[in-house]
């Protein structure tokens, strides 16, 4: 806070590594000399200690954020990378188990939006939670703050209920914050 700070009262901090500039991401925070004498703590929390450097990292993580969405090619391909993570996620959790896997795709892609499909080969098995628990930690993480709005669709097969066309259709949002 002494160096390019000195003349303000708050300064805006824009931190990325190369991983995060590729997809258009940052950490922004905004910084007082308030907030840096909190986040040295108590005498014991060493500036560039273990829990200094700790505490610094959870705030980054709280400040995640995107200038914007991205193109349509990105948005594809994190959809794809997305169906990736959660099909895996899904292989480790069914391991011994008989619960079938979903297919999942990227319905439609653009530069604000992504809608991802996972298909059931049976309705039965659509209202069981343990799909609905793995969105969170798969797909919400891989579009979390991104700046892409949408959502995933969880779809079964077209029945017939005496007579009337019937199938489950439960729509989730895409990322964890929305």
């Amino acid at each position: 806070m002494n160096g390019a700070c000195s003349t303000t009262p708050i300064c805006i901090a824009s931190i990325s590594d190369t991983y995060m500039a590729q997809h258009n991401w940052r950490y922004k925070i905004v910084l007082s000399k308030d907030l840096a004498r909190l986040g040295k703590g108590p005498s014991i929390r060493v500036e560039f200690s273990e829990d200094w450097y700790l505490f610094w990292w959870q705030m980054l993580l709280n400040a995640k954020e995107s200038d914007s969405a991205g193109s349509k090619e990105n948005a594809t391909q994190m959809g794809k990378n997305a169906c990736e993570d959660y099909i895996a996620a899904l292989r480790k959790m069914t391991m011994n188990s008989e619960l079938p896997i979903p297919t999942c795709s990227v319905m439609l892609a653009n530069s604000k939006n992504i809608y991802i499909a996972l298909d059931f080969a049976d309705w039965t098995y659509t209202t069981l939670g343990e799909y609905v628990y793995e969105l969170p930690p798969t797909i919400g993480r891989m579009f979390d703050n991104t700046g892409y709005g949408g959502q995933v669709i969880i779809r079964s097969p077209w029945t017939s209920n005496g007579g009337s066309p019937d199938r489950v259709y439960q729509i989730y949002p895409l990322s964890i914050s929305t």
